[in-house]
């Protein structure tokens, strides 16, 4: 039977083969790893649905022998639905999967550190779950300094947004890395609700997400972080004066390579790019980190210039639309922005025209206007790190608005054609529209 299905399938379109691997998947073929032959090539083949058809196979057949070949998927392929497919796939063949899985939890890249958690929760048992608990250690033992450190950075000086930043983004990684233990341990619910609440001003909302997350069967994922997730925007920065010099040489030597590089921004905003060249950052073992404290040493006005990659990350970080990314999810989605330039009066996109395209306010002031003649009417008024243009990346339909620069201004710009590249390559740039709401209009 074997060899009549793989000649059916080998020509076959995407189409029947993912639909004849799914036939086979749903006939409970468990330990017949024959059928093993017909899956593992199509673990390559160019079209997601197909690989993630295979992986389902693989899974339901039961084969230990399998696992690597899972594996394989788990750790390289491109597509995020058909990643998840092979840590549910693997999940199936329950603890004998943990030995190919939990090495995979050291990985330097955060997807593939997300997928082996994937995997790991949905093995259901003690064991998986204290492999998670042990994993989360060494991250728990960094709460309470990165509480400190928040608290000590001075309140007002621009000299130090970029460690505010960075420090805000790692403190945002710890707390959905934790949520997303939670979410594959079986609470997605509740971490739904729980997020929406924490990210909210209402200090009772937040009280009760917190008071949901510390309820949960799982409570000790969540006992460790109530230090972070307790923290008011008031007591996040210090108003007092702090022995700066102390609290940079510190995070210097911190093992997130965000601060560091964070660190050596305030250093340069502070008149001392030469503490860099004396710390040895410029042989810092993370390639970017040592990018930018070359640069730090050699140009330091480079880092600082609002066209450098560095602060071009660190802008889309501090917008409302993106900051729900990280800034190493960040890091490649910045470089699909364009740099534009509009001086005060240019009209930068005309009602009516079909010219899809995101805008994000680096500098200036941006009004938006509906009608014709000597009198339109203004529907919103804009400034720096707010966004127009989101519906445009959806929808294929006439510009609502025109949008015209107030004061000379700075935009950074995405396409159309770059958003759906980046969708694709990135699906959480999907939740930050979610969260801004894409059907948003003006007026």
């Amino acid at each position: 039977m074997i060899p009549i299905l793989r000649r059916l399938l080998v020509n076959a379109s995407a189409e029947v083969k993912k639909e004849g691997l799914n036939a086979l998947a749903a006939l409970n073929p468990w330990g017949n790893a024959s059928l093993a032959e017909l899956a593992i090539p199509e673990l390559d083949h160019p079209d997601p649905a197909v690989r993630s058809a295979a992986v389902d196979l693989l899974g339901a057949i039961g084969n230990p022998k399998l696992l690597k070949d899972l594996a394989r998927v788990l750790q390289h392929d491109f597509d995020l639905n058909v990643r998840l497919q092979a840590a549910s796939a693997m999940a199936k063949y329950g603890e004998q999967s943990l030995a190919q899985v939990t090495p995979l939890l050291d990985s330097s890249r955060p997807e593939m550190v997300e997928t082996a958690i994937t995997a790991i929760a949905q093995v259901g048992t003690n064991r998986a779950e204290n492999i998670l608990w042990d994993h989360l250690q060494s991250d728990y033992q960094q709460v309470s300094r990165l509480v400190k450190w928040q608290q000590q950075i001075p309140l007002g000086d621009p000299h130090w947004n970029a460690l505010k930043i960075v420090l805000d983004d790692y403190s945002q990684r710890l707390i959905k890395k934790v949520l997303y233990v939670l979410t594959w341990l079986g609470h997605k619910r509740t971490v739904n609700f729980a997020y929406q609440m924490l990210t909210s001003q209402d200090l009772r909302r937040r009280a009760n997400a917190i008071e949901a997350l510390v309820s949960l069967k799982h409570r000790r994922f969540v006992l460790p972080l109530l230090p972070l997730l307790e923290m008011t925007d008031d007591e996040s920065h210090s108003t007092v004066s702090v022995d700066g010099d102390r609290l940079l040489l510190e995070m210097l030597k911190a093992g997130d390579r965000w601060i560091r590089i964070g660190t050596i921004l305030t250093l340069v905003a502070r008149g001392e790019a030469t503490r860099v060249k004396e710390q040895c950052l410029t042989c810092d073992r993370n390639s970017l980190v040592q990018q930018i404290a070359i640069e730090a040493v050699e140009t330091p006005k480079s880092v600082l210039a609002l066209d450098s990659q560095i602060q071009r990350v660190l802008f889309l970080k501090s917008t409302a639309l993106l900051n729900y990314l990280s800034l190493d999810e960040l890091l490649p989605i910045s470089r699909a922005f364009v740099i534009e330039q509009f001086a005060a009066g240019e009209i930068i996109s005309m009602e009516g025209a079909m010219d899809a395209k995101l805008f994000v306010i680096y500098q200036g002031r941006v009004d938006l206007s509906r009608g014709r003649g000597e009198k339109p009417r203004i529907l919103s008024r804009l400034e720096q790190k707010e966004s127009f243009g989101e519906n445009h990346l959806f929808q294929n339909e006439p510009n609502p608005y025109t949008a015209i620069a107030q004061t000379d201004c700075i935009l950074m710009s995405l396409s159309q054609s770059s958003f759906e590249i980046l969708v694709d390559l990135y699906p959480k740039l999907l939740i930050c529209f979610q969260h801004a709401g894409v059907s948003k209009f003006y007026g």
